[in-house]
């Protein structure tokens, strides 16, 4: 393919209402592991095959960011794979936070002698290579309670990305990534945030706001149940105000009503004046997270199933000017439709690509809690 990557052929897919999760974290391992059986049970009678290994893509446990840089000699005077594994090994060693499990160890500049701005220095002849890996760490309780989670599924964690590298490498195109973009991923309790620039990924963090609590303002504003304000956001979300929203009507039903007839009527005015303050608050909060670890302002790319609403957004037209990122025509997923395509595209295609590296030494690192990858 013209990405360099392997095709993805998709033969089931499985989904379920998050239970037993909060803000990313696990809450409620009963719920949790619950919602996960389910999920894979569905995919598996889709499929015709047995899970055993799964990838898992987190936005919880508090990912944060650092940059360490090594230099070493070149004995050989030619640079080959054993040099990098062993600088990038070298960084790793040296870089062990407290409390805080490393998820990826992203190689994002390299030097020869000095000479700074190497894309791969593999095959280049010069004494000394350096280079500068970007260290991406989770909380080591909320990602061992998850894995324990899975576990308790019978499945094996085969490896693990945090949410915003696996959509970046899904749905970023190859010029994106060298000039500088800034991808959102809105999730249900989490915003998700990653930088790529110059082919990688250099920062990424998150925020504690999603879906979710967009759900939640919905049901106490109209006093409706949790299942149909996520419904009326679902058909009629949307923050940016048209003309004929005086005049559409929605059915809103009461808490504690089953009679159709109890059911208030509102305009769908009303359900745009409850979702834009709070998206308003996500990207202003997305916003500082993004001053803090950009180096130049990015361009913005939010490619989450949360973000169908956000593309129709005020807050975004006046501060994004990217269109919604998805699948791009260099990358394309056989044997799902279209639509399953466009909700399950960055679990499906970045995190099978993201742990598809050539150089193979690195973001497929996982270690858990006794030290083990």
């Amino acid at each position: 393919m013209a990405n360099g990557h392997t095709p993805v052929r998709v033969i089931g897919i499985g989904h379920q209402v998050s239970r037993g999760i909060r803000a990313g974290a696990v809450v409620d391992m009963d719920a949790a592991e619950e919602a996960i059986r389910v999920a894979v049970d569905a995919a598996e009678r889709m499929a015709g095959v047995t899970i055993r290994d799964v990838i898992v893509g987190v936005s919880g446990g508090e990912p944060k960011s650092q940059t360490v840089g090594v230099k070493a000699s070149v004995a050989a005077g030619e640079i080959g794979d054993n040099d990098l594994g062993r600088l990038i090994g070298h960084a790793q060693s040296n870089f062990q936070p407290d409390g805080r499990d490393v998820l990826h160890a992203i190689p994002t500049n390299y030097s020869v002698d000095d000479s700074r701005g190497v894309r791969d220095p593999r095959g280049m002849f010069g004494e000394r290579v350096g280079v500068e890996v970007h260290m991406v760490s989770g909380l080591r309780g909320p990602l061992r309670n998850l894995e324990l989670c899975i576990e308790r599924c019978h499945l094996s964690v085969a490896g693990i990305a945090v949410s915003p590298y696996a959509s970046g490498l899904a749905c970023l195109v190859e010029d994106e990534m060298d000039l500088g973009v800034a991808v959102i991923d809105m999730g249900g309790g989490t915003t998700s945030l990653g930088i790529f620039f110059e082919g990688a990924m250099v920062y990424c963090d998150s925020v504690s706001i999603g879906g979710n609590h967009i759900t939640n303002d919905i049901a106490r504003g109209l006093s409706t149940p949790l299942a149909h304000a996520e419904r009326m956001k679902t058909l009629y979300g949307s923050a940016l105000a048209s003309p004929s929203d005086e005049r559409e009507m929605i059915d809103v039903p009461q808490v504690g009503e089953s009679d159709a007839d109890s059911a208030n009527h509102i305009p769908r005015s009303m359900l745009t004046g409850i979702i834009q303050p709070r998206l308003e608050e996500t990207f202003e909060l997305s916003f500082s997270s993004l001053n803090v670890g950009s180096r130049e302002e990015p361009d913005y790319s939010p490619p989450g199933r949360a973000t169908a609403i956000i593309a129709q957004s005020p807050a975004a037209s006046d501060r994004l000017w990217t269109m919604v990122a998805g699948p791009t025509e260099e990358a394309l997923v056989e044997g799902v439709t279209e639509l399953s395509i466009r909700q399950y595209w960055s679990i499906l295609n970045g995190r099978a690509s993201s742990f598809d590296d050539a150089t193979g030494v690195t973001r497929k690192s996982y270690r858990t809690h006794d030290g083990q990858r």
